[in-house]
This record gives C-alpha cells, sequence and structure tokens, in this order.
C-alpha cells in the first residue's frame, strides 16, 4: 500500500484506501508493486476504521507520497515488507504461543471477514470490502460459522415458541 493511497474525503470527513494495485513475489522472494490487481471486482476504495487512521499517520510522517506505508526497514530500496516475512513472524509467534493453529498473513483477512459477518453486516457489503466478484466466493472461502453466532443460534432455538 502506498502513502498516497489513502486520503480523507473532504465532505464527509472519512478516511479510505484505494486498493489499486497487488503485491506479487519475484525471484529472489522480493515483493514488488504490481500496477493493477487481481481482478477487475478487486480494484476498491474501502473505508479504514479509526484505528488505521492512527496507524496511518504515524507510518506515513516524513515518507514521499509514493512510498510503501509499511516498507522494509532492512532494504536499501524502500521496498514493501516482505509477506512471507510476516508470515514467517506470525508462524514463529502461534508455536512459541503452543497454539495449535496455522497462521500466515492471510489470518487477517479471515479474521476480519468473520468479524464483519458476526457483526451482521449484508454479505453484499462484506463482499464489496474484500473485492470479491460475487457472494458466492465470499461465502465458500471465509464465512465459517463463528462460534458466537453458534451459541446465539442455540440460544435463540431454545426459546423458539
Amino acid at each position: 500500500m502506498l502513502v498516497k493511497n489513502i486520503f480523507q474525503d473532504k465532505e464527509t470527513k472519512l478516511w479510505y484506501v484505494n486498493i489499486s494495485g497487488t503485491l506479487i513475489s519475484t525471484e529472489g522472494h522480493r515483493n514488488e508493486r504490481q500496477e493493477f490487481t487481481k481482478t477487475s471486482s478487486s480494484q476498491r476504495t474501502i473505508v479504514l476504521p479509526k484505528e488505521a487512521v492512527v496507524i496511518y499517520k504515524e507510518f506515513s510522517k516524513g515518507q514521499n507520497s509514493n512510498d510503501f506505508l509499511f516498507h522494509n526497514k532492512y532494504s536499501n530500496t524502500n521496498g514493501p515488507i516482505n509477506t512471507s516475512a510476516v508470515s514467517r513472524f506470525l508462524r514463529e509467534f502461534v508455536n512459541e504461543q503452543k497454539w495449535k493453529k496455522k497462521a500466515t498473513s492471510h489470518i487477517f483477512r479471515h479474521t476480519h471477514v468473520s468479524k464483519l459477518a458476526e457483526e451482521g453486516y449484508p454479505l453484499s457489503l462484506i463482499t464489496d470490502r474484500v473485492g470479491h466478484a460475487n457472494s458466492d466466493i465470499t461465502r465458500k472461502i471465509y464465512l465459517h460459522v463463528t462460534h458466537k453466532q453458534h451459541l446465539e443460534f442455540d440460544e435463540a432455538i431454545q426459546n423458539f415458541e
């Protein structure tokens, strides 16, 4: 994500991120920005939560608009953080915690979709937010029923008349 891809709407004062590209792995396990998304539906503009705006403001200080917001501090090219490095960090963290779940950087996307569904947001809005062409993709890949939803359903059925 480039610094310039995040902006505040002058009328609503809401903050947005424009998803207009993707990171691809190259030889040597480097990530480079591709100027287009995987699919046309992946290109989108989505609102940012307040916490993300705070992070953006902190990390964008002193950066140029064409810089990656989160860059590899070990690279002299100011390139993006390598997604496999993030996944490796998560794997090590999970192992240290002795958790049984597998974790990669993609877990954040799964969690985000699950939480939105758990909060009752319509599938169509979730689908648009994550850039899927249709809701079937979102439903099949991401929407597993959460424990909280199961419990709420069971309690509702128990009181069913």
